[in-house]
């Protein structure tokens, strides 16, 4: 399964929520929230309002969160773009604070999610995993567009590794219609595609700026082609076996 939306169409679903403690925050929607159930793939993009805090709190299933604006501390850890934090399912993490600017972040899971358990009022929901894990990627400086259009050779980074059952992140820089071979770990447990900046070419479409894809474990390493801008993509993959574990 390979699903795929551009910023564009998942802006149009973009409506305002507020949490109990009054955090308010927009979010649009990509993958996740039709009738097709618990077991696809979620992603959505979140405009959380300046000065505000999202409480401690934990998820059934395992996600990355990608910093893309704005910034602000999860728990003591500065966050500015780009910045990539994965936390597996039952592992606490936050809070969650934005600063001045506002915070603007990605969310994204291989399945979708009942919502925040929030700590410490649900401590005792919290159930034993192997994929319970709190991670922090290397940082990611954005190269200019020009710099993107002008590579030779592709460049590949290593964002988040060091995982013996799959879960790992990248970031791949191309030249303007340049190819190359997705990285990954066979035995992960499926893969986010994220445009940071340029396009990618995706069948008969250009997917630009912020667009997303989820690449589901069975699907063979994909084939990335840049754009006539260039492409630099950011891979996260999941790690191997259970995602989520739901009461």
């Amino acid at each position: 399964m390979i699903l795929a939306k551009t910023f564009e169409e998942a802006r149009a679903s973009r409506h305002q929520g507020e949490l109990f403690n009054g955090t308010r925050y927009w979010r649009s929607d990509y993958f996740g929230f039709s009738k097709s159930g618990l077991d696809a793939p979620q992603a959505f993009y979140v405009e959380q309002f300046p000065s505000t805090v999202v409480p401690p709190h934990f998820h059934e299933v395992n996600q990355f969160q990608v910093v893309v604006g704005g910034g602000g501390i999860l728990g003591r850890h500065g966050l500015r773009p780009v910045a990539v934090h994965y936390a597996g399912g039952h592992t606490g993490y936050g809070p969650l604070t934005a600063d001045a600017e506002g915070l603007n972040y990605f969310t994204l899971r291989p399945c979708a999610d009942h919502g925040a358990q929030f700590l410490p009022q649900c401590r005792d929901k919290i159930r034993y995993s192997p994929i319970r894990r709190n991670a922090f990627g290397s940082e990611i400086e954005p190269w200019v567009e020009q710099a993107l259009k002008g590579l030779s050779v592709p460049r590949l980074e290593t964002v988040l590794d060091g995982y013996d059952d799959g879960l790992g992140a990248w970031l791949l820089r191309l030249g303007a219609g340049a190819t190359a071979r997705a990285p990954g770990r066979q035995q992960g447990g499926g893969q986010y595609h994220l445009v940071l900046n340029g396009s990618l070419r995706h069948g008969e479409e250009i997917l630009a700026r912020h667009a997303c894809l989820f690449v589901s474990a069975d699907e063979a390493p994909q084939q990335v082609t840049a754009g006539a801008e260039g492409l630099e993509l950011l891979i996260l993959q999941y790690p191997s076996g259970q995602a989520a574990l739901r009461a």
